[in-house]
């Protein structure tokens, strides 16, 4: 018997995780549905799903596995549409960040659903520079080999956590479990933050009266430093307001390092302003190659199904 994914939400990771599913068996029969219909059909292109739905209610019909993956200020109506349709014993798997507010959403309005846990995959290192997000772009390799978060609330059943780790080694990543908590910091940190500096970088320059001028001029600095909001999911800011408290936080570092910089240039002080760049240099050096070095084995792998043990596990939902 087939097992039916719903994939809803047609994001690049969402779809990315599909690709990966229908490469291991044919028992996978994988709908799709997004509220945005340019979205949907970008998604047809990828040739995964069976089929893209137009409509919530027939995309998750029967279905198994839920994969859930939309923006903060898209999920709630979503959800309690979800709840209108989801049967019981389905499993959500939740790629929606931020994960705290988005489980209290998910335990406020799927009445039915006992079984949800969240899951967030990092991007294989060899996709880290690429400059496209979208729909459009997704690839059956994207997590080979990455970290894959597993968000533990600490009542979550063993069944569902170990379907989670199945789930995980048919994307050809690595689990790591962690708390919700300390996963939406460091989400906030890693993630929200380059988007906000990006966002007020965009707008320090684009606000200047000599704009006009200065747009012909700007080139590839500010082309690569506004990049970060080509990756954001939402422009509504309600993943930011959702994680307030850790982006309160990380803000005020941000705006320190930005006054440090200023006191440099206040005090003419050409060397704490060259040790300050080198630094930073030198931290993105050993950043990336760090990066490059997580397709390490996890401290998880012994412990770990084969792909074949953990696709078994998975097609037995459907008996």
């Amino acid at each position: 018997m087939s097992i039916k994914v719903a994939v809803v939400g047609l994001g690049q990771t969402a779809i990315s995780a599909a690709m990966a599913l229908s490469n291991h068996s044919k028992e996978f029969t994988i709908s799709g549905w997004d509220p945005d219909l340019d979205t949907r059909v970008t998604a047809e292109r990828s040739n995964v799903f069976n089929p893209v739905c137009k409509k919530l209610n027939e995309a998750v019909r029967n279905a198994h596995i839920i994969l859930f993956s939309l923006p903060a200020d898209e999920s709630v109506a979503v959800l309690k549409e979800l709840n209108l349709f989801m049967q019981q014993g389905t499993v959500l798997l939740n790629m929606s960040i931020p994960f705290q507010q988005t489980n209290q959403w998910m335990m406020e309005n799927l009445k039915l659903c006992k079984y949800f846990i969240s899951l967030f995959p990092t991007i294989n290192s060899k996709w880290i520079a690429a400059s496209d997000f979208g729909t459009g772009t997704a690839r059956a390799d994207l997590f080979s080999g990455s970290h894959i978060f597993i968000a533990d609330t600490g009542k979550t059943e063993t069944v569902i956590l170990d379907l989670a780790v199945d789930f995980v080694v048919l994307l050809g990543g690595q689990p790591e479990f962690i708390s919700v908590e300390e996963l939406d910091g460091l989400i906030a940190v890693n993630v929200l933050l380059p988007q906000l500096a990006s966002a007020a970088l965009m707008r320090a320059i684009s606000t200047q009266p000599s704009w006009r001028e200065g747009s012909h001029i700007a080139g590839s600095s500010l082309f690569h430093g506004s990049m970060p909001l080509i990756d954001m999911e939402e422009i509504s800011g309600q993943s930011i307001l959702t994680n307030r408290d850790s982006m309160l936080h990380h803000l005020e570092e941000f705006a320190r390092q930005i006054l440090e910089i200023r006191r440099y240039l206040m005090n003419h002080n050409s060397e704490g302003l060259n040790d300050y760049f080198r630094n930073a240099f030198e931290s993105r050096e050993r950043w990336l190659t760090a990066r490059k070095g997580t397709e390490k084995p996890s401290k998880m792998t012994n412990n770990l199904p084969s792909v074949n043990e953990a696709l078994n596990r998975i097609l037995n939902l459907g008996k």
